[in-house]
């Protein structure tokens, strides 16, 4: 007996359709290779922060930046390796200095109140 007497033909049609699917997907509808984060990732760089944090860090719509608020209530904006970061701005008109806040630490730390 033939083969083609054993499979009706509607059982073949979607088999080929399968197939033809697969094979056009990955010639014809497949996404090119694009740059994503395996290949740009490695060349970034980490920008260390003179306290802690960041909270959020943002870009201004220039591209300027970035800018980076931090947990004492300031906004610092990085200038280049050359320049480090600089204070912006403040988000607290009673923001302690960074001394102040480093002492009340060592005192908490001491059992002493200040």
């Amino acid at each position: 007996m033939p083969i083609s007497e054993k499979l009706p033909t509607w059982a073949v049609v979607p088999a080929v359709f399968a197939v033809f699917r697969v094979i056009s997907y990955q010639i014809l509808i497949a996404p090119d290779n694009l740059n994503g984060t395996n290949n740009v990732l490695s060349m970034a760089k980490t920008i260390s922060l003179p306290v802690d944090g960041p909270e959020s860090i943002e870009w201004d719509s220039q591209g300027g930046g970035p800018y980076a608020a931090v947990v004492d209530g300031r906004i610092l904006k990085w200038r280049g390796d050359g320049l480090g970061w600089a204070e912006l701005a403040y988000t607290s008109p009673h923001r302690f200095l960074r001394t102040t806040f480093i002492r009340a630490h060592q005192h908490m730390h001491s059992g002493q109140i200040i």
